[in-house]
């Protein structure tokens, strides 16, 4: 090598680091403005037109609480960077820190328990609850679900959710009673608000354990825990409690994009096309009870190219796939097909239906100048409950990936940042969305974790844990400051 080469290098290394440097500087810089809007309740954001969140500021008389939650949140972040192949004890303590966060945050109000209840008593979908609570009967709600919304004997809710969301509420309003039957509608309420006080967020906690077994097929070993760690300290994960937005949501996506990746990656035939199958029944599931998965499956669409991608098998040859992408749809179609003749249910006109009332109540986009207004508002909004930093680094995770397509050394790390971009995209610019996408697109958090990842490749590997730890600290303030001048309602 010349010492001509040698000096370049050298300059390209100096370079790389100092960009690096401006770059995270810029985003902390961001993070720290976003803070003092908040705390000032600076008109930067609440005089946007469209902007969904006010300002509330709940008394936190315990929050103090901050303290141990990060002390335990490191203490996790700790235990899973230094002992990566202890999987079953990491993934116990990751998802029981996604529990405790919920409810540290939740508890910093000082009324204890009912801090967290107040998420299914006093908040819109509240009215799913009383609607459960209603419904005698699980099959024939199922069966006259359209019967039931068109006559008005449903809240308004009802218009725009497929009939597997009531189901889930239903479902869950009988295990609260566990058996009870002679409760006031009252009691009824009071039992569901404190079961789902105790279950849901262990629920959402869960989607750390797909998520792993995902990243860990991405981005390989080294990294599989990241993605996790950084989903369990969004502020939008640990604020919106008690919605299936967060609860239920990133879970069905992540697991299924993860069954589907096994499918397509796998040596034995008959395992992956059973996995394809079984990732279309679940994506069929997941659109039974939100519509949201809808908008969400050209994700699964997009992975379908890893064998394009370096990161995937491209010397094996294409039948696999295309036969786990059949089994996807089989899967998909059977259940579909089974809830049509026994649950009088079609995926098209409901969703038809949904997107119709939601145009009756939803601002009318006239032209192409309030489409990049809402679109650019929702990537605003999207990234500020997501958490800048996390934002940013896949920001970057996206660049790379560009630049690896650019020069055909696309990995599957950059082809699902790729996808994920196309999705957050296209829901930010055309889903019919009106603001509120901090709670709306959280099934696409997991995603926006693994491509945060992906942006940290682009530092040295002597500083990945050091930059993801920092990651960490910042989101946990972030969810405080949000928490204390803003929260969720």
């Amino acid at each position: 090598m010349s010492e001509g080469q040698t000096r370049g290098e050298v300059a390209a290394i100096s370079i790389g680091r100092f960009v690096r440097f401006l770059f995270l500087s810029l985003l902390l810089e961001l993070v720290v403005l976003h803070w003092v809007i908040l705390a000032f309740d600076l008109p930067y954001l609440n005089g946007t037109f469209g902007w969904f969140w006010n300002r509330r500021s709940p008394p936190l008389d315990w929050a103090w609480l901050l303290l141990p939650v990060a002390a335990v949140t490191f203490g996790v972040a700790f235990v899973t960077l230094r002992f990566p192949k202890r999987v079953a004890l990491n993934l116990t303590l990751l998802v029981a820190l996604g529990y405790l966060l919920q409810h540290g945050f939740a508890r910093m109000e000082g009324q204890g328990l009912h801090a967290m209840r107040n998420r299914a008593l006093n908040t819109g979908h509240s009215e799913l609850i009383l609607d459960a609570i209603e419904r005698p009967d699980l099959l024939s709600t199922l069966r006259d679900y359209d019967a039931l919304v068109l006559s008005d004997e449903l809240g308004p809710l009802c218009w725009t959710k497929p009939p597997g969301q009531l189901g889930f509420y239903i479902v869950n309003e009988r295990i609260s009673r566990m058996g009870d039957f002679a409760q006031t509608a009252g009691g009824r309420l009071d039992s569901f608000a404190t079961h789902a006080a105790w279950v849901w967020p262990l629920l959402a906690s869960l989607t750390a354990v797909p998520l792993f077994f995902l990243s860990r097929r991405v981005l390989g070993d080294e990294s599989a825990y990241a993605p996790a760690l950084l989903y369990l300290v969004c502020p939008n994960v640990v604020l919106i409690n008690l919605h299936l937005d967060q609860v239920l949501f990133p879970l069905l996506l992540t697991t299924t994009l993860w069954l589907w990746l096994m499918a397509l990656e796998s040596r034995r035939i008959g395992l992956g096309l059973g996995l394809g199958a079984l990732a279309g029944a679940l994506a069929f599931v997941g659109a039974y009870i939100s519509f949201a998965m809808l908008t969400a499956l050209p994700l699964v669409a997009l992975l379908g190219l890893s064998p394009l991608a370096r990161g995937g098998p491209p010397r094996r040859p294409l039948f696999p796939h295309l036969h786990a992408a059949l089994d996807f749809v089989i899967g998909w179609s059977v259940l579909h097909t089974c809830a049509a003749v026994f649950l009088n249910f079609s995926i098209i006109a409901q969703f038809s239906r949904a997107i119709e009332y939601h145009a009756t109540w939803r601002w009318p986009i006239r032209n192409w100048h309030e489409r990049i207004h809402w679109g650019l508002l929702h990537l605003l909004e999207f990234s500020l409950w997501s958490g800048i930093i996390v934002a940013g680094l896949a920001l970057v995770g996206l660049g790379a990936a560009l630049h690896a397509l650019r020069h055909r050394r696309l990995d599957l790390a950059g082809l699902l940042t790729l996808s994920f971009a196309v999705v957050v995209l296209q829901v930010s610019f055309y889903s019919g969305s009106r603001g509120e996408v901090g709670r709306l697109f959280l099934l696409l958090v997991p995603p926006l974790c693994i491509a945060a990842v992906a942006g940290m490749r682009c530092w040295p590997v002597h500083q990945r844990n050091a930059l993801l730890l920092l990651a960490v600290a910042v989101q946990l303030a972030t969810t405080f400051v949000t928490k204390r001048f803003q929260d969720f309602f």
